[in-house]
């Protein structure tokens, strides 16, 4: 877990563990709310808001609110062109796919 992140177990309507499993990362200023569960491998980065009761899916990776799919366009959600075969580093993908 990396530096200014909200971890809440509790509100006036919601209580629950925050479980963190193996490998997982949470990136700065990203909110954890209660009962929130970050599976294995999972990264949630920047600017990240777990609602009350969220699962994040192994090896998922997600920006914000938007879950972010290695070779799918961010915006239409369809395949990219050229994307197969290819491996590009987590960090280089979440630049290219996010911003403009």
């Amino acid at each position: 877990m990396c530096s200014n992140c909200a971890v809440t177990t509790s509100t006036l309507d919601w209580s629950g563990r925050i479980r963190l499993e193996d490998g997982c990362d949470v990136t700065n200023d990203s909110s954890l709310m209660p009962g929130v569960t970050v599976e294995a491998n999972a990264v949630l980065g920047v600017f990240t808001f777990a609602k009350p009761g969220q699962t994040f899916a192994a090896g998922s990776i997600t920006q914000g609110e938007t879950l972010l799919r290695p070779g799918f366009d961010v915006e239409s959600g369809e395949k990219a062109k050229g994307s197969e075969g290819r491996l590009i580093p987590t960090w280089k993908y979440i630049r290219y796919s996010v911003t403009k």
